[in-house]
């Protein structure tokens, strides 16, 4: 399905919850994974922000005009590279960005007290990472289907019994099942589905009208360019979570994203931004596990999304 939509995830297994309202598209995890092409999102002529408590109307909806092919099959060359729009200050080397560089931590004083400083530091920098790596990754563009291995970098960041107990459950499903919506919303990850699309379209739906880049249901559109670009976040808060038996490092942070589209319509390059509101539940391991945090249980809130002219910050 591909709208950003805001859902809240249930809490499910040992502790795990993951939160998830959707309001437009699935984003990636939600409504712009997969159905992206009914008037539920707002435009940059006309934003037509739905009320909080309204659901939009189901993007997908409204079937697609026959688009005018993108000038290139491409999304355009400013977006080609590592997270173009990444805020300055925020250091990048050839295959990597050094998240921490942009990092502003506001921690508790209990929080510093039971994990202490540099643990504080470290996991808030790992919990924007993790968002920017994996909940908006490449998987985001419509496609057929997935495998586990798709998401096993993902699992690497979670505890183990999260990821046996949890999330390979919900992995599994929607391997076996691509279409299902639910099975797609339960991952946290933006998955795009294009379920507008119709079935002789040359390329996927992204909604209101809007296509993604390159052949349909592949990624050949982003071949050489990014997938999504401006990146922004909040300061990142620390505290304490007593909830469970071992205390939780507690990161609460807001972040978005956009994915570069093309609008036929106008004939114009646009982006599909994407915010999340999110609440990270870490354990800290004293060495354990290579001694990194590992996420226990998340929560996570899609916002309102909008469709704007492409501009890279």
């Amino acid at each position: 399905m591909l709208s950003p939509v805001r859902t809240r995830w249930l809490t499910l297994l040992a502790g795990f919850i993951v939160s998830l309202t959707v309001l437009s598209v699935v984003i990636g995890l939600t409504s712009p994974d997969g159905d992206v092409d009914a008037p539920t999102t707002p435009s940059p002529s006309a934003p037509a922000t739905p009320p909080a408590d309204e659901e939009p109307a189901e993007p997908g909806a409204t079937p697609t005009p026959d688009p005018a092919d993108p000038p290139d099959e491409r999304a355009p060359e400013q977006t080609r590279g590592l997270w173009p729009g990444l805020p300055a200050g925020v250091a990048v080397d050839e295959t990597r960005v050094r998240w921490c560089t942009g990092v502003t931590t506001d921690a508790t004083p209990a929080a510093r007290q039971v994990f202490g400083d540099e643990a504080v530091t470290d996991t808030a920098c790992a919990a924007v990472e993790l968002l920017f790596t994996h909940r908006y990754s490449r998987l985001a563009v419509p496609t057929t289907g997935y495998t586990v291995a798709d998401f096993e970098a993902l699992g690497d960041a979670l505890t183990p019994s999260t990821w046996s107990n949890v999330y390979l459950p919900r992995v599994q499903r929607l391997v076996s099942n691509p279409d299902d919506p639910a099975a797609r919303r339960d991952l946290g990850v933006m998955l795009f589905r294009g379920t507008g699309t119709p079935s002789d379209a040359a390329h996927a739906s992204a909604g209101q009208g809007r296509v993604f880049y390159g052949e349909a249901f592949t990624t050949d559109g982003y071949d050489d360019r990014a997938v999504w670009i401006n990146p922004q976040w909040s300061d990142v808060r620390a505290s304490v979570d007593l909830a469970q038996v071992q205390p939780r490092l507690r990161i609460d942070l807001e972040a978005s994203a956009a994915v570069p589209v093309w609008d036929p319509a106008s004939g114009q390059h646009e982006m599909l931004t994407v915010p999340t509101t999110a609440t990270l539940y870490y354990l800290v391991t004293d060495g354990k596990e290579g001694g990194r945090a590992l996420v226990d249980s998340w929560q996570l809130t899609t916002g309102r999304y909008v469709y704007t002219p492409l501009t890279v910050h």
